[in-house]
């Protein structure tokens, strides 16, 4: 027996010094001994070993930690594996003709090519994993299907109908999933980084803390689809439909969001840094606590959206329209809000100093209390704003409309009110010192 052993192990003879030189942290040397002498290491740690090509029949593996490890080519025929962990080993060409895998954990290990006969005991969710990464999909049928924990890296799905399948965890990082449909399907902490998903169906789909990092969802449907803390950094996502889903804590940094339609959708204490939303619709989204630092929003559609306690810091919001918005005592200072719809918005309280508001509309925008001082508001339309108790020390309102206003108590002093319309406005201990009026002439100082 001994002398079979030795000969019928030789192969992994030679990988003891491999696993001195790269995986004595993590498997435990003396299991290797013991595999080695025995053929029997139920419960080992051989984490992260390497055993490419390794003969490894009949073995006695049941409940062995082989986490991580490098099993490529290995030959497991009539092995025992029951219970053990290959969650992320590589299986490629292994040979498990006849093993035993009942109650294995196979999370994200690579079964390309992976010899399965029909004597081989193994969980059906791995067998089908192993046929799609080595066979492809043909014609089977994946609606429903459990992938869960799957490692489908690179598979091609474009065009195939996953509704309702269960990829939970599973890793898809560059599948080709363009025009596939993933509706209702659950891929909560699933790895999609990288993946081609344009066009594709995803709504009403789970994808909380899933990775999408630099994933190409562009014109794809998210719609009312879970997306709660997922990683989106990077992503191609214009065009794409994300109405009504839950985008809270979602890490949308950098993305690439221009034309997508984000109506009613939740996106509480999202990070949106540096994101493209140029001409994004956005009516109704829940902005609070949103990082929306260095973003663009040129064009955008933020009517009626809550930005409470969201962070705008160097935002671009040229022509957008952010009409009914409540932005009561934000800091808006320098911002960029030229030709911006603001009509009856929230702007009490304000700091809106050395903004540029020119051919902004601000009718029926409550300014009370906002500092303007040094903002552009050349051309803009305030008709029937309340601007009481105003700070607009030295700005210009060149031809502004500020008809029908109330400026009671507000602060014009060395304005340029050249040109503006002052029609029906209501003063009271309204400063107008030395302010250059609609006539050109300046006003006496009290």
């Amino acid at each position: 027996m001994v002398n079979g052993t030795i000969k019928g192990w030789g192969a992994l003879v030679v990988l003891v010094p491999i696993l001195t030189a790269t995986a004595a942290q993590a498997a435990n040397p003396l299991h290797w001994v013991r595999l080695l002498e025995t053929r029997r290491c139920e419960r080992c740690n051989l984490a992260e070993a390497d055993l490419r090509q390794a003969f490894l029949r009949q073995a006695h593996l049941s409940g062995a930690n082989l986490r991580g490890a490098d099993l490529n080519g290995a030959d497991l025929q009539n092995a025992f594996l029951l219970g053990a962990d290959l969650r992320g080993a590589d299986l490629r060409n292994a040979n498990l003709d006849g093993a035993n895998l009942m109650g294995a954990r196979l999370d994200n290990a690579r079964l390309h090519a992976a010899v399965m006969g029909d004597r081989t005991l193994i969980a059906p969710r791995w067998r089908l994993v192993r046929d799609l990464v080595t066979d492809g999909v043909g014609d089977r049928d994946l609606r429903q299907a459990d992938l869960q924990g799957a490692n489908l890296d690179g598979v091609d799905l474009r065009g195939v109908d996953l509704t309702e399948a269960n990829l939970a965890g599973a890793t898809l990082e560059a599948a080709l999933l363009s025009d596939s449909t993933l509706a209702q399907a659950n891929l909560a902490e699933a790895s999609l980084f990288l993946s081609d998903l344009r066009r594709a169906q995803v709504s009403q789909a789970n994808l909380s803390q899933a990775s999408l990092r630099a994933a190409d969802g562009r014109r794809s449907d998210f719609s009312d689809t879970d997306l709660s803390q997922a990683d989106l950094a990077l992503a191609y996502l214009d065009q794409a439909s994300l109405n009504h889903s839950d985008l809270s804590r979602a890490n949308l940094s950098r993305a690439e969001l221009t034309g997508a339609d984000l109506r009613q959708s939740n996106l509480t204490d999202a990070n949106l840094f540096v994101a493209n939303l140029h001409n994004a619709q956005l009516e109704g989204a829940n902005l609070q606590g949103t990082r929306l630092e260095g973003a663009e929003l040129s064009g955008a559609n933020l009517s009626l959206a809550d930005l409470q306690s969201s962070h705008l810091a160097g935002v671009r919001l040229q022509d957008a329209d952010l009409s009914g918005v409540n932005l009561r005592r934000r800091d808006l200072h320098g911002a960029d809000l030229s030709g911006t719809n603001l009509s009856q918005s929230d702007l009490s309280g304000a700091n809106l100093a050395g903004a540029n508001l020119a051919g902004a509309n601000l009718e029926g925008t409550n300014l009370s209390r906002a500092n303007l001082q040094g903002a552009n508001l050349e051309g803009a339309s305030l008709q029937g704003a309340d601007l009481q108790g105003a700070n607009l020390q030295q700005t210009n309102l060149l031809g502004a409309n500020l008809a029908m206003t109330q400026l009671q108590r507000a602060n014009f002093t060395r304005a340029n009110l050249y040109g503006t319309n002052l029609q029906r406005i209501t003063v009271l201990n309204t400063n107008f010192c030395e302010a250059i009026m609609p006539d050109g002439r300046i006003h006496a100082c009290p």
